[in-house]
Protein backbone atom coordinates (compact mmCIF):
# COMPACT_ATOMS: atom_id res chain seq x y z
CA UNK A 1 0.00 0.00 0.00
CA UNK A 2 1.12 3.75 -0.44
CA UNK A 3 -0.05 6.48 1.97
CA UNK A 4 -3.10 4.46 2.88
CA UNK A 5 -4.52 4.80 6.46
CA UNK A 6 -5.87 1.15 5.97
CA UNK A 7 -1.85 0.02 6.45
CA UNK A 8 -1.37 -2.41 8.82
CA UNK A 9 0.84 -0.57 11.90
CA UNK A 10 3.93 -2.43 12.27
CA UNK A 11 6.19 -0.20 14.51
CA UNK A 12 5.67 0.16 17.92
CA UNK A 13 7.09 2.72 20.23
CA UNK A 14 9.21 1.58 23.39
CA UNK A 15 10.09 3.42 26.20
CA UNK A 16 12.45 5.89 25.24
CA UNK A 17 10.84 6.83 22.15
CA UNK A 18 12.53 4.12 20.27
CA UNK A 19 10.62 2.74 17.55
CA UNK A 20 11.17 -1.36 17.00
CA UNK A 21 9.74 -3.53 13.99
CA UNK A 22 7.01 -6.08 15.33
CA UNK A 23 9.31 -8.56 14.90
CA UNK A 24 11.50 -7.68 17.57
CA UNK A 25 8.88 -7.69 20.20
CA UNK A 26 6.84 -10.38 22.45
CA UNK A 27 3.29 -11.06 21.90
CA UNK A 28 0.66 -9.11 23.26
CA UNK A 29 0.83 -6.32 25.71
CA UNK A 30 4.13 -7.91 26.76
CA UNK A 31 5.79 -5.54 23.83
CA UNK A 32 5.36 -2.76 26.09
CA UNK A 33 4.95 -0.61 22.90
CA UNK A 34 2.52 2.77 22.47
CA UNK A 35 0.84 4.03 19.60
CA UNK A 36 3.76 6.39 17.86
CA UNK A 37 1.09 8.65 16.50
CA UNK A 38 -1.27 9.01 19.68
CA UNK A 39 0.69 7.03 22.67
CA UNK A 40 -2.31 4.79 23.47
CA UNK A 41 -1.08 1.41 24.60
CA UNK A 42 -0.69 -1.31 21.56
CA UNK A 43 -0.94 -5.63 21.40
CA UNK A 44 1.44 -7.11 19.27
CA UNK A 45 -0.80 -9.49 17.16
CA UNK A 46 1.87 -11.73 16.00
CA UNK A 47 1.96 -15.19 14.25
CA UNK A 48 0.50 -17.21 17.04
CA UNK A 49 -2.58 -15.04 16.80
CA UNK A 50 -3.04 -17.01 13.13
CA UNK A 51 -3.25 -13.16 11.14
CA UNK A 52 -0.24 -11.00 9.39
CA UNK A 53 2.20 -9.76 12.43
CA UNK A 54 1.16 -6.01 13.18
CA UNK A 55 0.64 -4.15 16.13
CA UNK A 56 -3.60 -3.22 17.27
CA UNK A 57 -4.97 -0.15 19.64
CA UNK A 58 -5.52 -2.00 23.12
CA UNK A 59 -7.93 0.76 22.80
CA UNK A 60 -9.35 3.17 20.71
CA UNK A 61 -6.95 3.63 17.85
CA UNK A 62 -5.85 6.39 15.22
CA UNK A 63 -6.20 6.75 11.76
CA UNK A 64 -2.45 7.97 11.07
CA UNK A 65 -0.57 5.80 12.75
CA UNK A 66 1.53 3.88 10.04
CA UNK A 67 2.43 7.33 8.26
CA UNK A 68 3.76 8.83 12.15
CA UNK A 69 5.15 5.65 12.80
CA UNK A 70 7.72 5.54 9.09
CA UNK A 71 8.07 9.29 10.10
CA UNK A 72 9.52 9.02 13.17
CA UNK A 73 11.31 5.78 11.95
CA UNK A 74 13.21 7.97 9.16
CA UNK A 75 14.33 10.48 11.53
CA UNK A 76 15.60 7.63 14.16
CA UNK A 77 17.11 6.55 11.42
CA UNK A 78 19.29 9.08 10.15
CA UNK A 79 20.17 9.90 14.06
CA UNK A 80 21.41 6.25 14.34
CA UNK A 81 23.45 6.02 11.15
CA UNK A 82 25.12 9.25 11.12
CA UNK A 83 25.40 8.85 7.18
CA UNK A 84 23.45 10.23 4.35
CA UNK A 85 23.09 10.77 0.59
CA UNK A 86 22.32 13.99 -0.44
CA UNK A 87 21.04 15.14 -4.24
CA UNK A 88 23.81 16.57 -6.15
CA UNK A 89 24.72 20.00 -6.42
CA UNK A 90 23.13 21.22 -10.11
CA UNK A 91 22.65 24.90 -10.92
CA UNK A 92 19.76 25.25 -13.77
CA UNK A 93 19.32 28.78 -15.54
CA UNK A 94 16.74 28.55 -18.60
CA UNK A 95 17.81 25.40 -20.57
CA UNK A 96 21.92 25.41 -19.02
CA UNK A 97 22.55 23.28 -16.28
CA UNK A 98 25.97 23.15 -14.57
CA UNK A 99 27.31 20.63 -12.14
CA UNK A 100 28.46 21.65 -9.52
CA UNK A 101 31.71 19.56 -6.93
CA UNK A 102 30.98 18.20 -3.51
CA UNK A 103 30.25 14.61 -2.24
CA UNK A 104 26.80 13.38 -1.99
CA UNK A 105 27.52 10.66 0.18
CA UNK A 106 28.22 12.30 3.36
CA UNK A 107 29.47 11.78 6.97
CA UNK A 108 27.48 13.51 10.10
CA UNK A 109 28.76 14.90 12.80
CA UNK A 110 25.90 15.05 15.17
CA UNK A 111 22.16 14.88 14.30
CA UNK A 112 19.25 16.18 16.31
CA UNK A 113 15.68 14.92 16.31
CA UNK A 114 13.04 18.19 16.36
CA UNK A 115 15.73 20.15 16.37
CA UNK A 116 14.16 24.11 17.82
CA UNK A 117 16.05 26.68 16.02
CA UNK A 118 16.10 30.28 17.52
CA UNK A 119 14.22 31.94 14.48
CA UNK A 120 11.47 28.86 15.03
CA UNK A 121 11.89 26.77 12.56
CA UNK A 122 11.47 23.20 13.53
CA UNK A 123 13.32 20.62 10.89
CA UNK A 124 12.47 17.34 11.49
CA UNK A 125 16.40 16.72 11.65
CA UNK A 126 19.16 18.85 12.67
CA UNK A 127 22.39 17.62 11.46
CA UNK A 128 26.17 18.99 10.98
CA UNK A 129 29.08 18.09 7.90
CA UNK A 130 32.45 18.74 8.90
CA UNK A 131 31.00 22.21 10.60
CA UNK A 132 28.22 23.56 8.46
CA UNK A 133 24.90 23.31 9.41
CA UNK A 134 21.96 21.00 7.56
CA UNK A 135 18.29 21.00 8.06
CA UNK A 136 16.44 17.55 7.12
CA UNK A 137 13.05 17.08 5.98
CA UNK A 138 10.71 13.85 5.89
CA UNK A 139 8.11 13.55 3.63
CA UNK A 140 5.48 11.11 4.26
CA UNK A 141 2.02 12.61 3.47
CA UNK A 142 2.71 16.58 3.06
CA UNK A 143 6.16 18.25 1.58
CA UNK A 144 7.06 21.15 2.46
CA UNK A 145 5.08 24.26 1.86
CA UNK A 146 6.37 27.31 0.15
CA UNK A 147 5.94 29.22 3.18
CA UNK A 148 8.33 27.17 5.21
CA UNK A 149 10.67 27.14 2.03
CA UNK A 150 10.64 30.73 2.05
CA UNK A 151 11.44 30.90 6.01
CA UNK A 152 14.04 28.24 5.68
CA UNK A 153 16.08 30.40 2.57
CA UNK A 154 15.29 33.72 4.94
CA UNK A 155 17.46 31.71 7.76
CA UNK A 156 20.61 30.60 5.12
CA UNK A 157 20.73 27.31 6.55
CA UNK A 158 21.24 24.61 3.37
CA UNK A 159 18.12 22.31 3.70
CA UNK A 160 16.95 19.21 1.79
CA UNK A 161 13.65 16.71 1.79
CA UNK A 162 13.43 13.23 1.46
CA UNK A 163 10.80 11.71 0.09
CA UNK A 164 9.21 8.56 1.45
CA UNK A 165 5.59 9.04 0.46
CA UNK A 166 5.87 5.77 -1.97
CA UNK A 167 7.53 3.89 0.43
CA UNK A 168 5.03 1.02 1.87
CA UNK A 169 4.08 1.92 5.43
CA UNK A 170 4.42 -1.75 6.44
CA UNK A 171 7.87 -2.23 4.77
CA UNK A 172 10.95 -3.83 6.62
CA UNK A 173 13.70 -1.98 8.53
CA UNK A 174 16.32 -2.59 6.23
CA UNK A 175 13.80 -1.43 3.31
CA UNK A 176 13.06 1.98 5.34
CA UNK A 177 16.90 2.57 5.91
CA UNK A 178 17.81 2.08 2.45
CA UNK A 179 15.14 4.27 1.26
CA UNK A 180 15.72 6.99 3.74
CA UNK A 181 19.91 6.68 3.46
CA UNK A 182 20.41 6.35 0.05
CA UNK A 183 17.36 5.83 -2.83
CA UNK A 184 14.37 7.60 -1.99
CA UNK A 185 13.82 10.91 -3.96
CA UNK A 186 15.32 13.66 -2.31
CA UNK A 187 16.07 17.61 -3.35
CA UNK A 188 17.41 20.97 -2.09
CA UNK A 189 14.98 23.24 -0.55
CA UNK A 190 17.74 25.77 0.04
CA UNK A 191 21.14 25.40 -0.94
CA UNK A 192 23.13 29.10 -0.90
CA UNK A 193 26.30 27.41 -3.22
CA UNK A 194 23.30 26.39 -5.51
CA UNK A 195 21.67 29.73 -5.67
CA UNK A 196 25.14 31.42 -6.39
CA UNK A 197 25.92 29.42 -9.36
CA UNK A 198 22.48 30.07 -10.58
CA UNK A 199 23.36 33.94 -10.25
CA UNK A 200 26.51 33.67 -12.16
CA UNK A 201 24.88 31.37 -15.09
CA UNK A 202 22.01 34.39 -14.74
CA UNK A 203 25.32 36.76 -15.02
CA UNK A 204 26.67 34.94 -18.14
CA UNK A 205 23.84 34.60 -20.46
CA UNK A 206 23.20 38.62 -19.81
CA UNK A 207 27.14 39.54 -20.92
CA UNK A 208 26.64 37.26 -23.95
CA UNK A 209 23.37 38.56 -24.88
CA UNK A 210 25.33 42.02 -24.28
CA UNK A 211 28.19 40.81 -26.48
CA UNK A 212 25.70 39.37 -28.78
CA UNK A 213 24.26 42.22 -29.22
CA UNK A 214 26.88 44.62 -29.63
CA UNK A 215 28.38 42.05 -32.20
CA UNK A 216 25.44 42.62 -34.55
CA UNK A 217 25.10 45.92 -34.09
CA UNK A 218 28.75 46.27 -35.60
CA UNK A 219 27.97 44.12 -38.41
CA UNK A 220 24.92 45.88 -39.22
CA UNK A 221 26.93 49.17 -39.38
CA UNK A 222 29.12 47.19 -42.31
CA UNK A 223 25.87 45.60 -43.80
CA UNK A 224 24.32 49.49 -44.42
CA UNK A 225 27.75 50.65 -45.69
CA UNK A 226 27.90 48.47 -47.83
CA UNK A 227 24.38 48.83 -48.81
CA UNK A 228 24.45 52.59 -49.40
CA UNK A 229 27.18 52.01 -51.53
CA UNK A 230 25.66 49.42 -53.76
CA UNK A 231 23.18 51.88 -54.37
CA UNK A 232 25.32 54.68 -54.87
CA UNK A 233 26.89 51.78 -57.76
CA UNK A 234 23.12 52.03 -59.84
CA UNK A 235 23.33 55.89 -60.81
CA UNK A 236 26.44 54.74 -63.11
CA UNK A 237 24.90 51.89 -64.28
CA UNK A 238 22.75 51.86 -68.01
CA UNK A 239 22.48 47.91 -68.26
CA UNK A 240 19.12 47.57 -70.60
CA UNK A 241 16.06 46.16 -69.20
CA UNK A 242 15.71 42.28 -70.72
CA UNK A 243 13.05 41.70 -73.16
CA UNK A 244 11.48 45.43 -72.92
CA UNK A 245 9.29 45.10 -76.05
CA UNK A 246 7.98 42.12 -74.96
CA UNK A 247 6.91 43.71 -71.59
CA UNK A 248 5.43 46.72 -73.70
CA UNK A 249 3.29 44.50 -75.65
CA UNK A 250 1.49 42.69 -72.72
CA UNK A 251 1.42 46.08 -70.35
CA UNK A 252 3.70 45.53 -67.96
CA UNK A 253 6.54 47.69 -68.88
CA UNK A 254 5.37 49.70 -65.50
CA UNK A 255 6.01 47.03 -63.35
CA UNK A 256 9.57 47.11 -63.38
CA UNK A 257 12.08 49.83 -62.00
CA UNK A 258 9.73 49.91 -59.05
CA UNK A 259 11.75 51.65 -55.75
CA UNK A 260 11.27 49.11 -52.99
CA UNK A 261 13.42 48.28 -50.15
CA UNK A 262 16.23 46.25 -50.08
CA UNK A 263 17.18 47.24 -53.97
CA UNK A 264 20.52 47.69 -53.12
CA UNK A 265 21.09 43.91 -52.23
CA UNK A 266 21.11 43.56 -55.98
CA UNK A 267 24.01 43.27 -58.48
CA UNK A 268 21.60 45.72 -60.84
CA UNK A 269 19.60 48.27 -60.66
CA UNK A 270 15.38 47.29 -59.82
CA UNK A 271 14.34 47.52 -63.80
CA UNK A 272 16.61 44.91 -64.60
CA UNK A 273 15.76 41.91 -61.76
CA UNK A 274 12.21 43.18 -61.88
CA UNK A 275 12.18 42.54 -65.68
CA UNK A 276 13.88 39.04 -64.96
CA UNK A 277 10.61 38.22 -62.11
CA UNK A 278 8.52 39.10 -64.56
CA UNK A 279 9.56 37.21 -67.93
CA UNK A 280 11.42 34.13 -66.73
CA UNK A 281 10.05 33.27 -63.38
CA UNK A 282 6.52 34.23 -63.55
CA UNK A 283 5.60 34.20 -67.49
CA UNK A 284 8.48 31.56 -68.00
CA UNK A 285 7.88 29.34 -65.24
CA UNK A 286 11.91 28.77 -64.76
CA UNK A 287 10.92 27.41 -61.14
CA UNK A 288 7.87 25.38 -61.69
CA UNK A 289 4.50 25.30 -62.67
CA UNK A 290 3.49 25.90 -59.04
CA UNK A 291 2.49 29.20 -58.15
CA UNK A 292 5.52 31.20 -56.96
CA UNK A 293 6.53 32.17 -53.75
CA UNK A 294 8.95 35.39 -52.32
CA UNK A 295 12.37 32.98 -51.28
CA UNK A 296 12.13 30.80 -54.23
CA UNK A 297 12.49 33.61 -56.71
CA UNK A 298 15.40 35.39 -54.31
CA UNK A 299 17.29 32.20 -54.85
CA UNK A 300 16.67 31.74 -58.43
CA UNK A 301 17.73 35.61 -58.60
CA UNK A 302 20.93 34.73 -56.14
CA UNK A 303 22.03 31.81 -58.72
CA UNK A 304 21.98 33.99 -61.99
CA UNK A 305 24.26 36.60 -59.81
CA UNK A 306 21.41 39.49 -59.65
CA UNK A 307 21.74 39.32 -56.00
CA UNK A 308 25.13 40.84 -54.61
CA UNK A 309 27.93 38.44 -52.50
CA UNK A 310 27.60 40.20 -49.32
CA UNK A 311 23.80 40.20 -49.16
CA UNK A 312 22.76 36.77 -50.01
CA UNK A 313 23.16 35.58 -46.51
CA UNK A 314 21.16 37.86 -44.10
CA UNK A 315 19.86 36.61 -41.37
CA UNK A 316 16.48 37.67 -39.86
CA UNK A 317 18.43 39.09 -36.75
CA UNK A 318 20.86 40.67 -38.44
CA UNK A 319 18.10 42.37 -41.15
CA UNK A 320 16.09 43.68 -38.31
CA UNK A 321 19.48 45.27 -36.75
CA UNK A 322 20.13 46.79 -39.73
CA UNK A 323 16.09 48.33 -40.40
CA UNK A 324 17.10 50.31 -37.67
CA UNK A 325 20.10 51.85 -38.87
CA UNK A 326 18.68 52.59 -42.26
CA UNK A 327 15.08 52.04 -42.44
CA UNK A 328 15.20 51.14 -46.23
CA UNK A 329 17.12 48.20 -45.89
CA UNK A 330 15.37 44.73 -46.66
CA UNK A 331 16.84 41.31 -47.23
CA UNK A 332 16.47 40.38 -50.88
CA UNK A 333 13.65 37.99 -50.61
CA UNK A 334 11.73 40.95 -48.27
CA UNK A 335 12.43 43.26 -51.81
CA UNK A 336 11.17 40.43 -53.63
CA UNK A 337 8.18 40.70 -51.41
CA UNK A 338 7.39 43.86 -51.49
CA UNK A 339 6.61 43.88 -55.08
CA UNK A 340 3.17 41.52 -54.40
CA UNK A 341 2.66 44.50 -51.47
CA UNK A 342 2.77 46.93 -53.48
CA UNK A 343 0.54 45.65 -56.04
CA UNK A 344 3.16 44.88 -58.57
CA UNK A 345 2.36 41.39 -59.31
CA UNK A 346 -0.73 40.45 -58.02
CA UNK A 347 -3.35 40.05 -61.47
CA UNK A 348 -6.90 39.19 -60.85
CA UNK A 349 -6.29 39.30 -65.04
CA UNK A 350 -5.26 36.91 -67.48
CA UNK A 351 -1.93 38.41 -69.90
CA UNK A 352 -2.14 36.76 -73.58
CA UNK A 353 1.62 35.39 -73.66
CA UNK A 354 1.09 34.73 -77.73
CA UNK A 355 -1.71 34.18 -80.00
CA UNK A 356 -0.81 29.86 -79.78
CA UNK A 357 -0.72 29.87 -76.03
CA UNK A 358 -3.56 29.50 -73.42
CA UNK A 359 -4.05 32.75 -70.63
CA UNK A 360 -2.11 32.22 -67.28
CA UNK A 361 -3.17 33.72 -63.89
CA UNK A 362 -0.52 35.22 -62.59
CA UNK A 363 0.01 35.43 -58.54
CA UNK A 364 3.00 36.31 -56.82
CA UNK A 365 2.66 34.89 -52.99
CA UNK A 366 4.70 35.08 -50.49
Amino acid sequence: MFGSDRAELVYGQKSGRKLVHISEVERGLKCDCVCPGCSIQLVARTKADKVVPHFAHYGPGCSGAPETALHKLAKQIVADSLTLVVPKRIAIHGAVERALPGATDIKLEFARIEYNDPDGIVPDLYVTVKGHELFVEVVVTHPCDEEKIRRIREHGIAAIEIDLSRIPRDASPEIVADAVLRTAPRRWLFNKTIDDAVIGLREEEQNSRIAAEKKLQSEAGRLIKDYLTSMGSFSSKSDSVPRMDALRDLGLLQHVGVDVAGYGCFSVPPAIWQAVVLTEVLLGRKTGKQLVKAVPIANYLETHRFIAPLFRRVSSELEAAAIKEHGRFAAPWRAVYSLNAKGNFEFDRTIPLDRSRSVLDLRLKR
